[in-house]
């Protein structure tokens, strides 16, 4: 349409664009210019324009400049609105804000305002009508859209203003169901009298973006799982933690599976072994604590189609402190080694120690009897340093490392194994450990006595570092004559024979030989003290030679040793000893021997001087040796021992459903044989006469108890009792009930009937017992079999729907009267009649019966040993009832006024109707000889009505809730009069009817004179007959 605007409008129009571009920017209306060269010389081209340079302030390099880049102070800003409509904007221009154009104002009557008030979900729009068209006004109001740039009638939404303006000014419409956080375009429009419609000009408003609601924070192990409630409108959801987003979902919920965990720590105080371990470098740290994280807090900001929400409200949340679960070792920067839940860690790879050898030296050839061994400056170092950290970790939670600590192995202390070849090479292979030399110095007087050389070398060893052998080294005995003791024989109480060997006669050769014997240790030649020697001279040759010695102390320690002289001096063999016999001790006295001990037959007896040992005899044999001198007491545990029989008699039942009885006759016990003892002394010289003898022998067992086997597994043990119930054997069980049935056909109850359950013995076992005594047990018994019995139904628990309603005995039938009672529903056609004078007449159909609502039942069989399983499940119901009949009550009481039997209909003796009057009446006319009879005032007179109701009566005590009421009467109708005349002087008095109409009104056309009493009978329907009085008339 073409808008039509008064001449006030345009001139308003005009005026007001005028105004604003006298408004805009620049100021200055001099020459245009681009730069100073388009000016004067005494110009600059400022903002587009020529000015001159003495108008311009006079600043620094460092003046302030406007937002262009100017010196002038600018009244308004780049995008602020100008033009004649305020539809353009202020823009650069050089170093100035001009007016971007002068966009003519729309040829409208209405003018779009900012909206107010606005909300996520609504807004106030608001416009200004600027003048009444010539047409007037039928509608005024608004269009808006989130999709049309342009909003109209014809593609957005529009609502009018319910009062249209009669005169210009300002007009506002509230709108709801707007989308939030989205950007919706508004015009005002108006329809004029002819309905040609118009717009204002279109601007935009954004609805608020609400923040999500009820952010929650659940933690689960090591994940934070946010939640919110769900926005309308929303496009996406960005979740920040403190502060820094980290994710961008479309869900109600995220699950922060990076949140920061908790951390480990208390294990930083780790050291580690400085050289105290030789098996490597040990470490040790205290147990890891964790500790919760720190709390974080988490916001959600909504996103909008055109706008963002501000953060949700924050929630906070950690993670619980982690649990320790292992500990890993690094060292030196290598890989980290997981060593369990430990607090200690030993490095067996640690570097060993070092040992430097020192010098060694051996004899060669300055002793006769020997080789000087000796090693010097012998030293160990420890390992090379490692370093070393720890870190605890917990599941996927890793603790920060230790600070970095530096350990070494140590080594321990020397050890010397000197090492001596069995030839004169020195060879590897040849090299034999020198048995005792293991010092830093050893005299081996064990080398070659002939001056042999051997090659000798010393292993060091030290814990913790790896050993060293030093360089073979020759060394030899001095050539001198040799002797070595070979044996001593013949030891007795008084007298030995001591062998020695010449093996070498030496250089000169040996001036005398011999033997020497002290009772101290240290024997030398010549003889002293104590010492004896034997001399035999000067040898001829080598080989063996002996010498006895008598006349010897008994039981006393002598040392020996050979001795051979030559111009070397005096070369002796290796010292021994020798201790000469004691005497044959003297015989046991007091010896005694038990009866009361059925393990043993326990023998004691005094000790004897100088005895080494005993031995014992059992008629005549030994039995034992005994080498410990102090012991005078011996257990003989291989006396023959009593005797225990197996018990007998054993039964078990099969009749208690509870445990297996069993029952047995008792083992009996006897002593063992007895027996003659004897004991002797003895020692190295022999043995002594017999003891005195004692007589003993083993008591009988004594029963402690029995133990009872079940299929040849021990499963108890008693005291000395001869029954036992064994209710751990298997019980028996019982059969779930079956063939339940569960009836649909009963009002009044769910018959239920099943077969019966049935029982199961338990498992048949063979059954063993066997006695028990302070020796051991008895044999077996005799093998018998029992089992538990099968258990007795007690009854049966019933199920409805997995609930239970009752327990019975034994019986196979249940009645469920608790079951789900059917129904009859009301009577609802009730309805009593108004047209029969004669009863009111009641009718209905009969209403409908519904059964009870079906159940599930389930039967379990009961026992003292517990439940059965479940029968088969059936389902039954309540049957709908039979209506038995009907109650018609008085809606007035509800008192029952009849019962029939079924529906259809029924007839109420009501209050009956009536017919009211004064008198017969009669005129005669004596031309036509009649008579004019009228009942006068004669009125018929409905009977009282009646309200019923009605109920329907069930089986089984099941009614139906009672009828609407309804309301009937009996009416005055069907009226019939009948009408009589007589002589009441005739005797008997006879009453004739007359050809009267069946009226109220009648004439008696043919008056008998003698016959003018008259009277008259209404009858109502066919039960109700009201008498009009007689009353006799006169003839004028």
């Amino acid at each position: 349409m073409t808008p039509r605007f008064s001449l006030f409008a345009r001139t308003a129009l005009t005026l007001s664009a005028a105004a604003s571009l006298f408004g805009c920017e620049p100021q200055f209306n001099d020459q245009v210019c681009e730069s100073d060269q388009d000016c004067f010389p005494d110009e600059a081209c400022q903002a587009g324009v020529c000015v001159l340079r003495t108008e311009l302030p006079d600043v620094g390099p460092d003046a302030e400049l406007n937002v262009c880049g100017g010196i002038q102070e600018l009244e308004n800003a780049p995008g602020d609105p100008c033009g004649p409509c305020n539809l353009d904007q202020y823009q650069c221009e050089g170093a100035e804000l001009v007016c971007s154009g002068e966009t003519p104002c729309p040829e409208t009557d209405v003018i779009t305002t900012t909206p107010t008030d606005i909300t996520a979900d609504g807004a106030q729009l608001n416009g200004e009508l600027a003048e009444i068209p010539v047409e007037g006004l039928s509608e005024l109001g608004f269009c808006w859209s989130s999709t049309e740039a342009n909003p109209t009638l014809d593609n957005a939404d529009c609502m009018a203003i319910e009062t249209v303006l009669e005169a210009p000014g300002t007009f506002t419409l509230p709108v709801e169901g707007l989308n939030p956080g989205t950007s919706y375009n508004v015009a005002t429009y108006f329809i004029d009298g002819d309905a040609d419609s118009g717009y204002g000009n279109t601007l935009a408003f954004i609805t608020l973006a609400p923040s999500p609601a009820n952010v929650a924070a659940t933690v689960e192990g090591d994940v934070i799982t946010l939640t919110w409630d769900e926005s309308d409108g929303i496009v996406e959801y960005e979740v920040l933690r403190d502060g820094t987003s980290i994710a961008v979902v479309s869900e109600t919920t995220y699950a922060d599976e990076d949140a920061p965990a908790g951390t480990l720590s208390g294990y930083e105080d780790l050291s580690a072994t400085q050289g105290t371990e030789t098996g490597g470098v040990r470490l040790t740290w205290s147990a890891a604590a964790g500790s919760a994280s720190d709390e974080l807090s988490y916001e959600v900001i909504a996103s909008y189609p055109d706008a963002d929400s501000n953060p949700s409200e924050a929630v906070t949340a950690q993670l619980p402190a982690p649990t320790p679960t292992s500990y890993e070792v690094q060292i030196d920067d290598g890989a980290w080694i997981d060593v369990g839940l430990v607090t200690e860690y030993l490095d067996e790879d640690a570097p060993e120690g070092a040992i430097t050898a020192g010098t060694t030296t051996v004899s060669a050839g300055e002793f006769a009897d020997r080789v000087e061994l000796s090693i010097s400056g012998s030293t160990t170092e420890d390992g090379q340093p490692r370093q070393y950290r720890v870190r605890a970790l917990a599941d996927a939670t890793t603790g920060a490392p230790s600070p970095q600590v530096s350990g070494f192995r140590g080594a321990g202390e020397l050890s010397y194994q000197w090492q001596r070849t069995t030839s004169d090479v020195d060879q590897e292979s040849d090299y034999q450990d020198i048995s005792g030399a293991t010092a830093a110095t050893y005299s081996d007087f064990d080398a070659p006595a002939t001056g042999e050389t051997r090659f000798y070398r010393v292993v060091l060893s030290a814990q913790g570092a790896p050993s060293v052998t030093t360089a073979g080294q020759a060394g030899y005995r001095a050539f001198g004559a040799q002797v070595a003791l070979v044996d001593i024989t013949d030891v007795g109480i008084s007298a030995a024979t001591i062998s020695a060997n010449i093996t070498g006669l030496g250089d000169p050769a040996a001036t005398e030989h011999g033997i020497c014997i002290s009772p101290q240790a240290g024997v030398s030649f010549p003889a002293a003290g104590a010492t004896e020697c034997a001399l035999r001279g000067a040898p001829t040759a080598t080989g063996t030679f002996a010498e006895i010695f008598s006349d010897l102390d008994p039981a006393t320690t002598y040392f020996v040793r050979a001795f051979i002289v030559n111009a070397t001096g005096t070369s002796y063999s290796g010292e021994q000893s020798f201790t000469t016999d004691p005497a044959i001790p003297t015989p046991p006295t007091n010896l005694s021997a038990s009866t009361n001990d059925a393990d043993l037959v326990a023998l004691s007896w005094s000790a004897v001087s100088g005895a080494d040992g005993y031995r014992v005899y059992r008629d005549g044999t030994e039995i034992a040796e005994i080498t410990d001198a102090g012991q005078t007491s011996y257990n003989d545990t291989t006396a023959e021992e009593g005797t225990l029989s197996a018990p007998s008699g054993l039964t078990a039942s099969t009749t208690n459903a509870d445990q297996v009885d069993l029952s047995w006759s008792a083992a009996s016990a006897s002593a063992g044989d007895s027996a003659s003892y004897t004991v002797r002394a003895f020692n190295v010289s022999g043995e002594s006469a017999d003891s005195n003898a004692a007589t003993g022998s083993r008591a009988a067992p004594a029963i402690t108890g029995y133990e009872i086997f079940r299929n040849g597994t021990s499963i108890d043990t008693l005291g000395d009792v001869l029954t036992y119930a064994d209710t751990s054997a298997d019980a028996g069980s019982i059969g779930a009930p079956i063939d339940l049935l569960a009836s649909t056909t009963n009002a009044a109850q769910v018959d239920l009937s099943w077969s019966a359950a049935a029982g199961s013995a338990g498992t048949s076992y063979a059954y063993t017992v066997r006695a028990l005594s302070n020796v051991g047990p008895s044999a077996p018994s005799n093998e018998t079999t029992g089992s538990r019995a099968a258990p007795e139904v007690t009854g049966y628990e019933i199920f409805r729907d997995e609930v239970s309603i009752g327990t019975v005995g034994l019986v196979t039938t249940y009645a469920d009267t608790t079951a789900d009672a059917g129904a009859i529903e009301a009577v609802s056609d009730l309805s009593a009649s108004n047209s029969n004078p004669d009863q009111v007449d009641l009718s209905w159909s009969a209403p409908n019966t519904l059964p009870g609502d079906s159940a599930s039942y389930t039967i379990f069989a009961l026992s003292a040993a517990g439940t059965s399983e479940v029968s088969n499940p059936a389902s039954g119901s309540r049957a709908a009832p039979a209506i038995t009949g009907y109650d018609i009550l008085d809606a007035s009481d509800d008192s029952v006024l009849s019962t029939v039997p079924s529906a259809g209909s029924a007839a109420l003796a009501a209050n009956a109707p009536d017919y009211t009057f004064d008198q017969i009446d009669g005129t005669y006319d004596s031309g036509n000889n009649d008579m004019a009879l009228t009942i006068t005032d004669g009125t018929p007179v409905d009977g009282a009505p009646i309200t019923v109701r009605i109920i329907a009566r069930g089986e089984s005590g099941i009614d139906a809730t009672a009828s609407a009421d309804a309301t009937g009467f009996r009416p005055a109708t069907s009226l019939t009069f009948t009408w009589e005349r007589a002589d009441l002087s005739s005797d008997p008095v006879v009453w004739e009817t007359f050809g009267a109409a069946n009226a109220a009104s009648v004439t008696d056309a043919d008056v008998d004179p003698s016959k003018l009493t008259y009277r008259a009978t209404v009858d109502i329907g066919t039960s109700v007959t009201v008498e009009v009085p007689a009353e006799t008339l006169t003839i004028p």
